[in-house]
C-alpha cells in the first residue's frame, strides 16, 4: 500500500468515525427568537432553542440536564413564565431549552404532537372536561434522562403581581435546584 492509499484511507476511516448515525441533542438545539417576549427584560446565555425531535428525545431519557419549557410568545401565560425562568436561570446558571411550538422555522408536525402528548402524558394537565392536553407554558426540569418536577400553568392564583412573579421565580429556582444538585 503506496504512501497516498493510507492517507485517503485514514482520511475516509477519520470521516467515518466523526459521522454518528444518531442525532445527538446538541444538533437539536439553536438560537432562539425571543423576541415575541415583550416581557423579557434581560439577557440570557443560557436559553437554547430545541427542535420537536430533541425535546422528545430528552422526555424519553436522552437530554440534558436542564429546565425544560413548551410555550410560544402568543400565550400569555408564557409571557410570564419565560422571564421568570430567565430570571431563575442567571440567579443559578441552569440551562433552558425552550420548545417554540408555534415556531415558523421547526414547525411541530402530527407525529410529533402525537410523540409530546405520549411521552408527556402522565405530567400533562385536564381541560375543563377532564381530558388530558398539552398546554402551555408547561416546564419541566430534567435530571439523567429523568423528569424530576413539572408545572403546566403558571400554578394556582397566579395574579401577575410582583408577589405572584417572584413565587414563580423561586419556584422555577427550586426545579433548578433539583437539576443542578
Amino acid at each position: 500500500m503506496n504512501i497516498k492509499s493510507v492517507i485517503v484511507t485514514s482520511m475516509a476511516l477519520l470521516t467515518l468515525c466523526g459521522c454518528n448515525t444518531s442525532p445527538s441533542a446538541k444538533s437539536t438545539l439553536y438560537t432562539p427568537d425571543l423576541s415575541g417576549f415583550t416581557m423579557i427584560d434581560e439577557a440570557s446565555d443560557h436559553v437554547f432553542g430545541i427542535t420537536p425531535q430533541g425535546f422528545i428525545d430528552a422526555c424519553g431519557g436522552n437530554g440534558e440536564n436542564g429546565i425544560y419549557i413548551m410555550a410560544h410568545s402568543g400565550c400569555s401565560f408564557c409571557q410570564y413564565a419565560l422571564p421568570c425562568l430567565i430570571e431563575a436561570s442567571n440567579a443559578t446558571d441552569c440551562p433552558i431549552y425552550y420548545l417554540d411550538t408555534a415556531s415558523e422555522q421547526y414547525p411541530l408536525q402530527q407525529d410529533e404532537i402525537s410523540a409530546l402528548y405520549e411521552c408527556l402524558y402522565p405530567y400533562l394537565a385536564s381541560d375543563q372536561s377532564g381530558e388530558k392536553q398539552l398546554m402551555t407554558p408547561h416546564v419541566l426540569a430534567l435530571k439523567d434522562g429523568q423528569v424530576l418536577d413539572s408545572l403546566v400553568g403558571l400554578g394556582e392564583g397566579f395574579s401577575g403581581d410582583q408577589a405572584a412573579h417572584q413565587r414563580l421565580v423561586d419556584t422555577y429556582i427550586q426545579y433548578m435546584h433539583h437539576v443542578t444538585s
